[in-house]
């Protein structure tokens, strides 16, 4: 807070430095009649405390950011030795493992859905053989992308139908491409 407060004084500070020209000149006009060259001092003045101000902000802008700086890396530090982030931490390590754990069973039920053993393989070992095994075609895996091309071709033409779209004798780009004009006239 203490740097923000000091920021936010040095900006009113400038503000009315550089406003006091501004009033000097107004206030000039009243009395120029009077004694000119007291205007004339009060601009050179206001025009070398102008210059001052302007040399000396860009140090205490500098000293200011060290300022924030510093504070943010103390609540920093605070923060790695709260009792609740340890305690968040923690979980966060033990979820993973536990995510871990699960795609390792994710990758055995395939591989066993695909009839490899996976006793004394590791995980690698699996995911290679399940490439192998699938020419690659797998993305990741995905119990969804395993089949035929025909099976995709299949729920492409009944979602499509589905949709009041005509299927007959269409190329499955063919297909996509009419449920895409089907989604824009949708939207619109």
């Amino acid at each position: 807070m203490q740097g923000k407060t000091s920021k936010m004084l040095a900006m009113t500070i400038a503000l009315m430095l550089l406003a006091e020209p501004a009033v000097s000149q107004a206030t000039a006009r009243n009395t120029t009649t009077a004694n000119p060259s007291a205007v004339e001092q009060k601009e050179t003045n206001s025009a070398k405390e102008q210059a001052e101000s302007q040399s000396q902000s860009p140090n205490d802008a500098s000293s200011s950011t060290a300022e924030t700086d510093t504070e943010w890396r103390k609540q920093l530090e605070s923060m790695k030795s709260d009792p609740e982030m340890k305690k968040l931490h923690a979980e966060m390590k033990e979820l993973r493992s536990q995510m871990r754990t699960l795609h390792e069973k994710k990758v055995k039920l395939i591989a066993a859905k695909l009839g490899i053993s996976t006793e004394g393989k590791t995980i690698e070992q699996i995911r290679q053989e399940l490439s192998d095994k699938t020419e690659g075609k797998i993305g990741m895996f995905h119990e969804k992308h395993v089949g035929s091309k025909e099976e995709r071709m299949e729920r492409l033409k009944r979602f499509a139908e589905k949709q009041g779209i005509s299927t007959n004798g269409l190329t499955e780009d063919e297909i996509k491409a009419k449920l895409k004009e089907w989604r824009q006239q949708k939207s619109e």
